[in-house]
């Protein structure tokens, strides 16, 4: 994955995710300026997140 190349919130992720193994993930030019949160999706998530802590 080339990371220099991702222009939107979120993409990281979705390449990320497609990965089997740790072995199948190559990055090229990482820039973690690049790996951005959606900031309107945020919110959800630490509700998700707070609802399954015992």
């Amino acid at each position: 994955m080339k990371t220099s190349s991702i222009f939107t919130n979120a993409q990281f992720y979705v390449g990320a995710s497609r990965v089997k193994t740790m072995m199948g993930l190559h990055l090229i030019d990482f820039d973690p300026t690049k790996v951005q949160v959606d900031q309107e999706a945020l919110p959800e998530y630490e509700r998700l997140w707070a609802s399954t802590l015992p």
